[in-house]
């Protein structure tokens, strides 16, 4: 017992935090990017505009317009003693020189304009993505993630909580994998893109041709440079792009797949609107003559089917008492019994195994009077007990106080079954395809920075 106990105290703080993290880096709004970019952002704004910093661009400016003119009269000198200093010849040297200047006093102007430029793409994407930004706000709030801890640590037994971490262990390792890469990717680029602007007038003091020839030479280590900085924006810009629209890419390709893993609630749900839009619709026909259907409310729920677990949390003040969290943790052995024995012996479609009850679930002894929704909704009668708008921001603070005093509030166990289930599915089949909707992200990632570069033939 004592090590069943030191094991639940072990893993329940951090079942929730893994199972958030699973949830929002799959089908919430990417946070991580956005900080990154946001701080370095300011910092490197900041740093830019200090004293210390123009002295030190001053001084490579200088090293830079000695080191053009130079290249710049040495172009020009092979051009005569090859006798090919032509009118036309002359007047693209004196262009090449111009606009290099103009990058090399302008470079602090270029590079922030740069940065703000991706900063507000992010931004615009932001708002395209509100819907997946409530997925973050509500399970990221401190209210949210009190209550799921308190139902987890106080009324889960352990054989649950060891259940749901072996089943979380997968996808929380390559989720954080995916993170870590994104939080490299984006650092090395922006860091990357910062020295490069440092050094711009001595990388791009080498632009010129350097012999004979008829066109400028664009393979010059000037212009090398210059195609490495570009490449290197195009990269940003598009790993800001991805890290902002692939939830709508998970939730299309788990569009429909819902109803079939998570929870049976939804699919009778769709299933009933389906049949009431079809109904609708007949009547309409026959009324009115007309083939078109009208759009239904399932297309909507299947859009917003990883919004539904948590519109659905439910807290409450009622406390399980010992017999409870016993019997829970006997069907918890059974029920783990029974998927082994259906494995062994192939009868894992026994009508009988699966009427079984064998569910956490069961909270009979709660009464209706004591289970309070979370997430504010104009329509429920019990709105004035709600403490998160849905948007994720506390519309009761009054409330908020109460259940942060009080340790009785807690999620309801349904609740938060029903949102460790829509991570992984409810028979774990759903944890394969969300990993292969992680790797495919980086898989996006890295693909798209290759392509960047063999388009500007660069390699960074």
């Amino acid at each position: 017992m004592a090590i069943f106990g030191a094991a639940k105290s072990i893993l329940s703080p951090h079942l929730v935090d893994w199972y958030t993290d699973i949830y929002t880096n799959v089908y919430g709004y990417d946070n991580l990017y956005k900080q990154v970019l946001s701080q370095f952002n300011t910092y490197l704004k900041e740093m830019v505009n200090s004293l210390q910093f123009t002295a030190f661009t001053n001084t490579i400016l200088t090293i830079g317009v000695v080191l053009m003119l130079f290249y710049f009269f040495t172009d020009l000198t092979e051009k005569a003693a090859m006798n090919q200093l032509s009118t036309l010849q002359l007047g693209k040297s004196f262009c090449a020189a111009l606009g290099t200047i103009f990058i090399m006093f302008h470079s602090k102007n270029i590079f922030i304009f740069l940065m703000n430029m991706v900063e507000s793409l992010n931004d615009s994407l932001t708002i395209g993505a509100r819907g997946h930004m409530i997925v973050s706000n509500i399970l990221t709030n401190d209210i949210t993630q009190l209550l799921l801890s308190r139902c987890v640590a106080e009324h889960f037994s352990v054989w649950a909580i060891l259940g749901y971490t072996l089943t979380a262990l997968l996808l929380m390792l390559v989720s954080l994998a995916v993170r870590m890469y994104i939080l490299y990717f984006a650092t090395t680029r922006v860091l990357q893109m910062f020295i490069y602007y440092m050094f711009a007038p001595i990388g791009l003091a080498d632009i010129f041709e350097n012999g004979p020839g008829g066109t400028i030479n664009t393979r010059s280590s000037g212009f090398k440079y210059l195609k490495t900085i570009i490449a290197l924006m195009m990269q940003i810009m598009v790993i800001t792009v991805i890290c902002q629209v692939y939830p709508n890419i998970t939730i299309a390709v788990n569009a429909g797949y819902f109803a079939d893993v998570g929870d049976d609630e939804l699919q009778k749900q769709q299933e009933e609107k389906k049949s009431n839009s079809k109904k609708d619709s007949t009547d309409k026909n026959k009324t009115e003559g007309s083939d078109d259907m009208e759009e239904d409310e399932v297309e909507k729920l299947e859009s917003t089917a990883a919004f539904y677990p948590l519109k659905k949390f439910e807290y409450t003040d009622h406390q399980a008492s010992i017999r409870e969290i016993i019997v829970n943790g006997v069907n918890d052995i059974k029920e783990s019994l029974s998927k082994l024995h259906d494995m062994l012996s192939g009868d894992e479609d026994d009508e009988k195994d699966s009427n079984e009850d064998t569910s956490q679930t069961d909270e009979s002894a709660i009464k209706d009077d004591e289970i309070y929704p979370l997430i504010f909704d104009a329509k429920d009668d019990k709105k004035d007990n709600a403490v998160i708008s849905n948007v994720g921001t506390i519309v009761n603070h009054d409330k908020e106080k109460e259940i942060i005093e009080n340790s009785d509030y807690r999620m309801t166990i349904q609740s938060t079954e029903r949102f460790f289930d829509w991570c992984t599915g409810s028979d774990g089949s759903k944890e394969m395809l969300l990993l292969i909707l992680l790797v495919a992200k980086v898989l996006l990632i890295s693909t798209s920075a290759q392509m960047c570069n063999s388009l500007l033939g660069t390699s960074i």
